[in-house]
């Protein structure tokens, strides 16, 4: 696996690239310290402009509005700047309101993952919260120096910053010191959370990006860069994440692990911005350039195949026990997810899903999406399911459309770790009360079994058995203590429903 960089010859914007975001899958937009508000063609990286920005108005940071909550592209983006204000405006540039956020420099916003909420930082060493039209909820922290950077966890019930080289971590809705540890040596100048996979990763001025768990225990610590680590971003799955420095973008796994590096001629990586369907990101740089780049060469196997995206819309299946038999699988458009399990290769574009079976690869099944944008595909047997961040779909291998499942709540989003599948259940972690699970049917979108199952503590991963009856199905779990533990899905009565079994130091299960 690895990114394709495309950078325009020459750079649209004159001066420093801070702020970059995407709208939608397919339009990526940028701000400059030119004050241009630039929108981006992905096939010939030709620049529309938006609209110009104030002469004051030198941006700092973009954060565009859940997707998930807007059933299409982004409207309402919110954007700091050197001046301490925040900014809310709409997709076509028009200012909706700005509010002064800070004195000096307001450095960073973010939205929350359900949209009720958004966080600013800055300058004068303020952590503040905001309600959906900017106004001011409360002051959550205060220091003497400025704070770079701060994001939320996936339920919105959390909120991570840094002040010089230590990490805080604030609970929103109990009264308890923040937790907090030394990250770095020196100042921390980004820091990113994925709601997905609750990782955490910081970057600092001593050259190091770091990957820490939810509790500030390190798991990862990288070599020392020539230079400091200017941006970094998780993929929306949080598989993934990006490194930015000076000419410099490095893709690694959630363990840390560099999958490429690329070499840039930007300068500095100001800011990087995934597109919705994890696909795809957006650079800017100090010298004024944006960069577009792609995945490329994702590989997985089954069986005796090995399969590999070659290019944006192709795919290529090697069959290892011949020298001779390969296929090559074209789609129309440009492919955003594949999977394969159960005799069928499942290949999601940003508008169909192509169903292929592994004794024909010739002739696919073609559905269309009803959403563009999926973030989640998982397969069982006899149907597989996608998501597109607000609900669950599930499909027949004959291409037919079973049901969509409606799941409680608008935090996080769906990804393998929280959501599992059988042939008659799905499994699904609450989106934004983490002990819970919610049990469906996929076939007809209603509760499966005794429904929910309420824990003592955040659950972190589920999984479902495969085999025998419904009436033998059987729920396994790992919660934040590693500890492991089985639930019924129908109980008939019995008593405890749920039992720990064991403690799993990997706090997952392998797939």
């Amino acid at each position: 696996m690895r990114l394709k960089t495309l950078q325009s010859s020459v750079a649209r914007h004159s001066d420093a690239v801070c702020a970059v975001g995407w709208s939608s899958s397919d339009e990526m937009v940028s701000c400059s310290d030119d004050h241009t508000f630039l929108k981006w063609n992905l096939v010939t990286m030709e620049a529309t402009k938006v609209t110009n920005l104030a002469d004051t108005t030198f941006p700092t940071s973009m954060s565009w509005f859940p997707r998930s909550l807007t059933r299409g592209g982004n409207d309402v983006l919110a954007l700091t700047s050197s001046d301490g204000k925040l900014h809310l405006i709409t997709r076509n540039g028009k200012i909706e309101k700005t509010v002064d956020a800070h004195r000096g420099a307001a450095l960073s916003a973010k939205w929350s993952h359900d949209g009720t909420g958004l966080i600013t930082c800055g300058e004068d060493g303020a952590v503040k919260m905001w309600s959906r039209q900017a106004m001011l909820r409360s002051v959550l922290a205060q220091f003497a120096s400025p704070i770079y950077s701060a994001v939320w966890d996936g339920s919105a019930s959390r909120v991570l910053y840094a002040s010089e080289d230590t990490c805080y971590i604030k609970a929103l809705k109990t009264q308890v010191s923040p937790i907090k540890w030394k990250a770095h040596d020196g100042v921390i100048t980004c820091l990113d959370w994925s709601a997905a996979s609750d990782l955490i990763i910081t970057g600092g001025e001593d050259g190091k990006f770091k990957v820490w768990d939810s509790f500030g225990r390190v798991l990862f610590t990288s070599a020392s860069h020539e230079t400091p680590i200017t941006s970094l971003a998780f993929s929306p799955d949080g598989s993934l994440f990006v490194i930015g420095s000076f000419n410099l973008l490095r893709l690694c796994d959630r363990a840390g692990w560099s999958h490429s590096v690329e070499r840039l001629d930007c300068g500095s990586v100001m800011a990087v911005g995934w597109s919705p369907d994890g696909t795809q990101l957006v650079a800017g740089g100090s010298h004024g350039h944006v960069v577009h780049a792609h995945l490329i060469e994702q590989r997985t196997s089954y069986r005796n195949l090995d399969i590999t995206q070659t290019k944006t819309n192709l795919i290529e299946v090697r069959d290892m026990t011949s020298e001779v038999a390969r296929e090559k699988l074209d789609t129309r458009d440009r492919i955003t997810k594949f999977s394969v399990a159960h005799d069928h290769l499942v290949v999601l574009t940003s508008k169909q899903i192509y169903i292929f079976s592994s004794k024909n690869w010739n002739t696919p099944i073609i559905v269309d999406l009803k959403e563009g944008n999926v973030s989640l595909l998982i397969q069982t047997e006899k149907l597989f399911v996608v998501s597109d961040g607000g609900s669950l779909y599930s499909y027949s291998y004959e291409g037919r459309y079973i049901c969509e499942i409606k799941v409680p709540g608008t935090g996080g989003s769906f990804n393998e770790s929280n959501t599992a599948l059988s042939n008659d259940t799905i499994v699904v972690r609450d989106r934004n009360d983490y002990t819970k699970v919610h049990l469906f049917d996929p076939n007809t979108g209603k509760v499966q079994g005794d429904g929910m199952i309420t824990h003592t503590s955040d659950i972190e991963c589920v999984r479902v058995s495969q085999s025998g009856a419904l009436n033998a199905r059987v729920i396994a779990f790992t919660d934040s203590s590693t500890s492991v533990y089985v639930s019924l899905v129908n109980s008939f009565g019995t008593t405890p429903r749920t039992a720990k079994i064991g403690w799993n130091l990997f706090r997952s299960f392998s797939t």
